[in-house]
C-alpha cells in the first residue's frame, strides 16, 4: 500500500490508479479494508475491488446507466457480505445500499 503525504489527508491507494473503497462495503458494525477502481462512461458503469482480509476480488460491470450511478457499488456490498458469510459459515444477513451523493453509498447489513 502508498500512503501519500501532504495534500492526501490520510488518503489509502493500494497502487497506482487503486484507491480505498472502504465505503463500498463497511457498515456501522464493521471496519472492512477495500481498494479498487470505479469507472464509467456512456451507458455503462463498473466496479472492481480487492479485499485484503479474503484476499478475494469482486469485479461488477453494468451496462444500465442512472443519475446516481450506484448498482456497482450497491452490487458489490451485496456480494461482499453473502460471500464472507458464506466462508464463515453463518447465515447471510439482509444489505442494503443507500446512496446521498453520485455512486457514493452506504452499505448496511441487518444479521437475521
Amino acid at each position: 500500500m502508498i500512503r501519500f503525504g501532504a495534500g492526501f489527508h490520510g488518503f489509502k491507494f493500494y497502487g497506482m490508479g487503486t484507491f480505498s473503497l472502504d465505503w463500498a462495503v463497511s457498515t456501522n458494525q464493521s471496519n472492512i479494508t477495500a481498494y479498487g477502481h470505479v469507472g464509467d462512461t456512456y451507458g455503462y458503469q463498473s466496479q472492481t475491488t480487492y479485499f485484503p482480509g479474503l484476499d478475494a476480488v469482486i469485479t461488477v460491470a453494468t451496462n444500465i446507466e442512472t443519475d446516481s450511478q450506484a448498482q456497482p457499488a450497491e452490487m458489490t456490498c451485496l456480494l461482499y457480505h453473502q460471500v464472507n458469510a458464506i466462508l464463515n459459515r453463518e447465515p447471510s444477513p439482509v444489505c442494503k445500499f443507500v446512496v446521498p451523493q453520485r455512486f457514493i453509498g452506504t452499505c448496511s447489513c441487518v444479521k437475521p
